[in-house]
């Protein structure tokens, strides 16, 4: 069993969909026990280009979603929310001490 490779402040990321592309970010909230985390869904930034249903994205950790759950922590870095949303950690790069995130790809449909 790989050990847990998620800290408080964490964001996890995933893509999925059927003609177009969702994208869905979770905040590590919580550390718990030795295998599991605390989690709430996270808003983002969109940014549109000139076609006004595709472009780019990124987290917004200061803005919650829903209620938290807890889940267990695959492969050190994964959770499992459901069947078609299994996020894992999202890296970022340190500027000025801010985390910041490279943009992700995302689409509409009609």
């Amino acid at each position: 069993m790989q050990a847990r490779a998620l800290e408080v402040g964490d964001v996890l990321y995933d893509s999925w969909g059927w003609e177009q592309t969702n994208v869905t970010y979770y905040k590590v909230l919580e550390l718990v026990g030795s295998q599991s985390v605390k989690v709430i869904e996270i808003g983002s930034v969109r940014d549109y280009d000139s076609k006004a249903m595709t472009g780019k994205c990124w987290p917004e950790p200061s803005v919650e979603i829903g209620e938290s759950i807890v889940r267990r922590v695959s492969g050190g870095v994964r959770i499992k929310v459901n069947q078609s949303i299994q996020p894992k950690k999202k890296e970022y790069t340190l500027e000025n001490g801010e985390r910041v995130y490279r943009p992700d790809y995302f689409s509409t449909y009609a």
